[in-house]
């Protein structure tokens, strides 16, 4: 039966042969799936060495990750985001080792992050929504008290927002002051 095992590639030593070659290659998935016949192949007498192979499947699993990892890395340089995105999900979900989890996490966050800022640049508000955001903050008593001073004042409290002065146009005291009315 030994016989037709082995002409079937059935036995366990010629997957693992077979899946070390390609390991050293670089070809970790089909590494991983040599490693995984050798693995489902070996005999009741030989099941302890089934460990050293889940520990060489896991070594595949660890350089997919790598790998996609530095695909994804690619990809976002080149500013195709969703494909690094998706790259490096792909490298969440086969990566063994806890600390190449991490480290995919880390950059698809970090790829979050600059959507996120890109997006943000890109909002562009008129006047008047600046002045709601500012007058949003306001209590109705301010609201009333800044009205009055025209629109010079909204102009200038847009600009120290946008401009991101410190206390964004906050001052001691928590509030704008009072200006001097235009009479005296």
């Amino acid at each position: 039966m030994s016989f037709f095992k082995k002409l079937l590639g059935s036995d366990p030593d010629t997957h693992l042969r077979k899946a070390e070659e390609l390991f050293a290659r670089g070809a970790f998935g089909e590494a991983k799936l040599a490693f995984e016949r050798a693995r489902d192949a070996f005999p009741g007498d030989r099941r302890s060495e089934r460990d050293g192979v889940v520990a060489r499947i896991d070594a595949c699993r660890d350089g997919i990750a790598k790998n996609r990892i530095a695909q994804g890395l690619l990809l976002r340089e080149r500013g195709e985001r969703e494909l690094a995105k998706e790259e490096l999900r792909g490298a969440l979900d086969v990566a063994a080792d806890p600390s190449l989890v991490d480290r995919a996490q880390a950059e698809l966050d970090d790829v979050d992050r600059v959507e996120v800022q890109q997006a943000n640049r890109r909002v562009v508000m008129t006047r008047e929504e600046r002045i709601a955001v500012l007058a949003g903050s306001w209590y109705e008593e301010q609201a009333t008290e800044y009205a009055g001073y025209g629109d010079e004042f909204f102009d200038a409290a847009a600009r120290a927002r946008r401009r991101r002065l410190p206390g964004h146009g906050r001052v001691r005291g928590g509030s704008w002051p009072r200006p001097r009315s235009p009479s005296t």
